[in-house]
């Protein structure tokens, strides 16, 4: 099933490890067919926007469902080690979604769990 966006001039939408920006005036509306995981960059942070464990978190969710990289999710498991019990168990909750192959799940609730 192909996937509709509609973007504004200067947007930009991640779409993997690529950046697409949008250079014409106005909207723009492009269609994507394929597998291939696409973010808006609006909603996406950087390593340095990313200054507490949460967002940290967060950041490296985004990461590993742009890229599939496995080391990404050794970050999260190294930095859910140290919160405190209750936020353990909310990253285990976006962990969950992981492993049943709910990879946009988990960021949806990854994101939640960061308060953006």
């Amino acid at each position: 099933m192909a996937l509709k966006i509609n973007l504004k001039a200067g947007e930009r939408l991640l779409i993997a490890t690529s950046r697409l920006t949008v250079a014409s005036e106005g909207y723009t509306t492009i269609i994507i067919e394929g597998d291939l995981p696409v973010m808006r960059e609006s909603e996406s942070i950087t390593l340095e926007q990313a200054q507490t464990p949460r967002a940290r978190i967060y950041y490296h969710m985004q990461q590993f469902y742009l890229s599939q990289s496995a080391e990404h999710m050794k970050i999260v498991q190294a930095i859910s080690e140290t919160l405190s019990d209750d936020e353990r168990a909310e990253v285990q909750h976006v962990l969950n979604h992981v492993e049943a192959g709910s990879i946009f799940t988990a960021l949806k609730a990854a994101r939640k769990f960061a308060q953006f």
